[in-house]
């Protein structure tokens, strides 16, 4: 179900773009159902997961509706994350990270749950569902190409994994892109410079 010139781009970059892969209306909706369940939970939002200052999560999306659970079973997703982990993965979780306005909140360079890769291969993947548009001012993701094939953490072998690294790369792209990324590749948010929050689940 994926090219060869996309295997080829996850494989080298650990980062696979799929543009305008959800429709307005697929995004229009996810916006809704999000904003709804936020709503509905106040402050309980996300407490089962991570907390981070200046921004707003939502966890377990799968719980809250059927327009979570089609998010999850994408048959061209699935195969970009088979691809990455090979046949046999786990859904781990379906959050919803919302970046504040004004938020001057950077996240090191990181590789997620702290695992590298091992005799087995890769163990872990992310997708990301842009329902904002990532620019360069708002806060998008930054990933650092090839990097999910060093072996190595960033906080191990940078002086300062938060800092600009000179190869890195801002995932840059309209509302309705799916990117699938390699979760060993270094990465991390940056800052929302802009008066409007930044979405993405």
């Amino acid at each position: 179900m994926l090219s060869e010139q996309e295997q080829k781009q996850l494989d080298d970059t650990g980062v696979l773009f799929l543009r305008d892969f959800a429709s307005p209306e697929r995004v229009a909706a996810l916006r809704q159902r999000i904003a709804e369940v936020f709503a509905e939970l106040g402050e309980r939002a996300g407490h089962e997961y991570l907390q981070e200052p200046q921004t707003d999560r939502l966890a377990n999306g799968v719980n809250y509706g059927k327009v979570f659970e089609a998010v999850v079973a994408e048959p061209k997703v699935l195969a970009a994350v088979a691809h990455v982990l090979g046949d046999e993965f786990k859904l781990s979780s379906l959050n919803a990270r919302s970046v504040h306005p004004r938020s001057d909140l950077v996240q090191p360079l990181h590789c997620d749950m702290g695992l590298l890769p091992d005799a087995r291969g890769n163990r872990t993947c992310n997708v990301i569902w842009v329902l904002d548009d990532f620019t360069a001012a708002n806060g998008a993701t930054r990933y650092v190409p090839g990097t999910h094939r060093s072996g190595q953490h960033p906080k191990d072998v940078l002086a300062d994994a938060h800092a600009p690294h000179p190869d890195e790369r801002l995932v840059l792209a309209s509302a309705g892109t799916v990117v699938v990324m390699n979760a060993h590749t270094w990465h991390g948010g940056t800052a929302n410079t802009t008066d409007k929050p930044r979405l993405a689940l």
